[in-house]
């Protein structure tokens, strides 16, 4: 473990304090390529809707973060602790921070009476991957997303879809010389 590190429940002037994780964590965290601004208010949403918040310091410097918050995440799974906001500040890293964080994330889980701990770690973010497989996490289901709206269109635009109908119904009245049909 690193010298002194001491883990610590969250107080209101540990928000501030926490200002260069919170832009590390914007940079390169899940969503960063979508804006800065628009990621860091996610995370700090997750923050402040924590059931716990806890602070990681190295000589009382901050140097990670995590918040935990009771969910049912899905009928695979069922309730969890999830881990919301991890972050370990890159200077920090492979200090034993990460596991000071992850030892009082089992201990709330322990005391709430939550038989697992859950974390979202996306692919490409392969070191965070390798820490929590090395720890033990497992996959348990994957979680494909897409913007909604990217949905939509890839369905209206799917045979069978909105706009292959809309294609179809012209094609036909093209071919009947109906009113309103445009011939090429």
């Amino acid at each position: 473990m690193a010298r002194n590190v001491v883990v610590r429940p969250a107080d209101a002037a540990d928000f501030e304090a926490l200002e260069p994780l919170w832009l590390e964590l914007s940079l390169v965290g899940p969503g960063s390529q979508s804006g800065t601004d628009r990621t860091r208010s996610r995370w700090e949403r997750s923050w402040l809707e924590a059931d716990a918040t806890y602070v990681a310091c190295i000589d009382r410097i901050p140097v990670g973060m995590i918040a935990l918050a009771i969910q049912d995440t899905g009928a695979w799974t069922g309730r969890a602790l999830v881990m919301t906001v991890l972050h370990v500040t890159h200077s920090a890293q492979h200090k034993g921070v990460g596991n000071a964080l992850l030892e009082v994330a089992a201990e709330f889980a322990l005391a709430s009476g939550v038989e697992s701990v859950a974390v979202d770690v996306p692919p490409t973010m392969r070191e965070a991957n390798r820490f929590f497989a090395r720890v033990g996490f497992a996959p348990v289901v994957t979680r494909r997303v897409m913007p909604s709206a990217s949905l939509k269109r890839r369905l209206d635009a799917a045979p069978g879809g909105r706009m292959a109908r809309l294609r179809a119904r012209s094609a036909a009245r093209r071919a009947s010389g109906r009113p309103g049909a445009v011939n090429p």
